[in-house]
């Protein structure tokens, strides 16, 4: 299995192109995408049209606290989807597929990029999310 993860700074707007050109070419079955700043506007939607150029049939958008959202790719079907807020200062994003008949959760995290006290808070904040469930 193919794992990406990618910042996009600001939402790739003047490397949308080379962006879809990177992802067809490379293939990962997910993808997990920071910075997809207005992504979920528009009709369609850039997660519409970027699914569609790059084969992802399912995925799950993080609304954020901040401008800056993120968004999850898989070819996977997701069996587990959902976003975080609370906590921290953009948000994270958890898929769960199965792979080879187990569960796999994928965790798309942003940490704050003010300071590193900030980033440890954050990460800590996921591990006691991780460790419930």
């Amino acid at each position: 299995m193919k794992v990406l993860a990618y910042n996009l700074r600001d939402g790739a707007q003047h490397t949308y192109g080379e962006l879809v050109n990177f992802i067809q070419t490379q293939q990962p079955d997910i993808l997990c995408l920071q910075e997809a700043n207005d992504w979920q506007l528009g009709s369609p939607t850039r997660l519409e049209t970027f699914a569609a150029a790059t084969q992802y049939d399912h995925w799950q958008f993080g609304d954020s606290n901040t401008q800056f959202k993120l968004v999850t790719f898989s070819k996977i079907p997701l069996i587990d989807a959902s976003s975080v807020r609370h906590g921290f200062w953009h948000s994270a994003v958890k898929i769960t597929i199965m792979h080879h008949d187990t569960p796999l959760t994928i965790w798309n995290v942003h940490l704050d990029p003010r300071t590193e006290e900030s980033r440890l808070q954050e990460v800590q904040r996921l591990l006691a999310i991780v460790h419930k469930t």
